[in-house]
């Protein structure tokens, strides 16, 4: 089974619930213990603009908000 330790330093790329592509290194992960939501979160740093943020910006997605997460090339 991949957790998002198995992502974690590498460049991912991450489909939203909505469809939108998100690309970036994977920079931490905090497990749901941990978590105030009570779920995985994995956080990464953007490669490009994304909607409003600028790329360089540090976006964090719970489990339920990933639809896929990926490799990225």
């Amino acid at each position: 089974m991949t957790t998002f330790y198995d992502f974690l330093g590498k460049k991912v790329q991450i489909i939203d619930v909505d469809g939108i592509v998100w690309r970036g290194n994977s920079i931490d992960v905090c497990d749901a213990e941990d978590n105030n939501d009570g779920e995985d979160s994995i956080i990464i740093r953007l490669d490009s603009d994304v909607k409003s943020l600028k790329a360089g910006a540090l976006v964090d997605f719970l489990n339920s908000e990933i639809k896929s997460i990926s490799l990225s090339v």
